[in-house]
């Protein structure tokens, strides 16, 4: 019940979220609120009690998604706030019955910011009315702005609750082995449910059942402070570089990676990431062995202290060390010049931001906090359904599914659903867009074959295993060459000797390490 008010509330929640105060004194407070609020049918407190980080990022996407709607100027009947306004989310409710909610839990503090809320039992009956299908009904088609099609009508008709009913113990229902927890989280100085953290812990919780090498959640990991970055540039080009030097899956942990995300992502991966990282003893590849980045990036403020950080001038170059592989990305603002290792049509000039009213908005979201930048992709993603379409480009979008094969009706009928909502659109629009201006370039040199492997036999695989096996790059590429298809030798060379089995080709280690490793 709890998932669907948050889902369906996002919107209306932001219009109340400023004018209460949130969050509780303590985490016993937070659960109590909590338990009162399921049993009164209480929404807001329920909002309230969701920790702001999190929350926020649900009632901004909504808000942009019908902020970016209503400023294109296209025509539409269609008004979703019915569906998910405060009035509509009461009507919900209204057929909701609550008739007991009792609820015991206990809180373990983990640490200063952290605590587990266990319950124990929670003894909940509850029904939904039939009348909510006739509430969801009306809501829907006025919502719409137009009479029900046949689908719809078929949908509601059959839509039944009268086996929609709970009367037992719903922490004895949730799972025989997993206890039902609730995560709780302190944000400046108030306590609140953290949803990301609570599923992250019933992850761990499940996966703890079957496998006894999964590692304990770091609960009192120092989440709520990070150095950052002296700017919102410097945070997305240290938290790249960190990303494409990490060797194991541990490294991707290190404070030089997790000091430069947000909050909610940071506290999310510096508890729970040790629970996700296997085995750990292989080096692979460093991804910043095959792309090469010359960082000369541009920010724009979006207000609220976050900037949408962009490419600006910046060269990017994929396989530099490979002649028959290298591609060579040359940004210039809202373009890109593509540049390719084929012989023939092997370059492009790409504007990507040409669908767009507000080209300085298509970026990667930093924010400011406590004096510093940290990468924030929830940001990001509330950034997304801020984009808006350029004059004229929503119209385009079925001439550029018909330019790609698709049937005219048909392009036209996908246009017209996709269009009904911008927000929506415009990232389809622009992806559509980009790959329109590229489909012409050639990425390999079809002219180019691979060498062809020597009879199987021809040297002796023992030893170049063992002296591929010793760090010899050369003598990998050779028995990757020389073994039969499939087999572990071929595996062995591929792999450079078992130090990358991410290794998308084989016979590159030598081009891709050197001589020597």
């Amino acid at each position: 019940m709890l998932a669907v008010v948050l889902v369906l509330g996002g919107g209306a929640y932001a219009v109340y979220a400023h004018f209460f105060q949130r969050g509780a004194s303590s985490p016993e407070a937070a659960m109590d609120y909590v338990s009162q609020a399921v049993q009164d049918k209480d929404v807001i407190t329920l909002f309230k009690m969701v920790s702001p980080a999190e929350i926020d990022t649900v009632s901004d996407s909504a808000e942009a998604v019908r902020k970016n709607d209503g400023d294109t100027g296209k025509s539409s009947k269609a008004d979703p706030d019915k569906l998910i306004s405060k009035d509509a989310l009461d009507s919900y409710l209204e057929a909701i019955n609550v008739t007991s909610s009792e609820m015991d839990y206990s809180i373990d503090r983990k640490s200063d910011d952290l605590a587990i809320a266990t319950v124990s039992s929670w003894n909940l009956k509850a029904n939904v009315d039939q009348s909510l299908a006739t509430t969801l009904r009306t809501r829907y088609e006025s919502a719409k702005g137009e009479p029900l099609d046949g689908d719809e009508k078929d949908f509601f008709d059959d839509l039944d609750f009268s086996d929609a009913s709970y009367n037992g113990d719903v922490a004895d229902s949730f799972s025989e082995d997993i206890p039902l927890e609730l995560v709780m989280v302190q944000e400046e100085g108030r306590w609140y449910v953290s949803p990301t953290m609570t599923v992250a812990q019933w992850s761990y919780r499940d996966r703890a059942r079957y496998d006894d090498d999964v590692k304990a959640p770091s609960y009192n990991a120092e989440f709520t402070s990070a150095k950052g970055a002296a700017s919102a540039e410097d945070a997305v080009e240290n938290l790249t570089e960190s990303v494409l030097d990490a060797r194991r899956p541990s490294d991707l942990l290190d404070d030089d990676v997790v000091g430069m995300l947000s909050l909610p992502e940071r506290r999310l991966a510096m508890v729970y990431g040790p629970t996700m990282i296997g085995e750990d003893h292989e080096f692979s590849e460093r991804a910043s062995e095959s792309m090469q980045v010359d960082w000369k990036l541009t920010s724009t403020s979006i207000g609220s202290g976050k900037a949408v950080v962009r490419p600006g001038h910046s060269t990017v170059t994929l396989y530099p060390n490979d002649s028959d592989r290298k591609v060579t990305l040359a940004f210039d603002d809202g373009t890109v010049d593509v540049t390719t290792s084929a012989s023939e049509n092997n370059t492009a000039s790409v504007d990507f931001t040409r669908q767009l009213a507000n080209p300085d908005h298509l970026g990667v979201v930093a924010e400011k906090s406590d004096g510093t930048w940290h990468v924030s992709y929830s940001g990001t993603i509330v950034n997304i359904f801020s984009l808006r379409p350029s004059q004229g480009a929503l119209d385009k979008l079925a001439d550029t599914l018909t330019d790609w094969g698709m049937d005219s009706d048909d392009a036209d009928d996908l246009a017209e659903e996709v269009t009904q909502s911008a927000a929506i659109a415009t990232p389809i629009l622009v992806v559509a867009d980009v790959a329109q201006q590229l489909k012409d370039l050639e990425w390999e040199d079809h002219s180019y074959s691979s060498p062809s492997r020597p009879p199987y036999g021809s040297s002796s695989n023992s030893s170049l295993r063992s002296s591929c096996s010793a760090g010899n790059m050369a003598d990998c590429d050779s028995l990757y060459y020389s073994s039969s298809y499939g087999s572990d030798d071929e595996a062995f060379g591929k792999s450079c000797g078992g130090r990358s089995y991410s290794m998308r080709y084989g016979g590159d280690c030598r081009s891709t390490y050197g001589s020597r490793y």
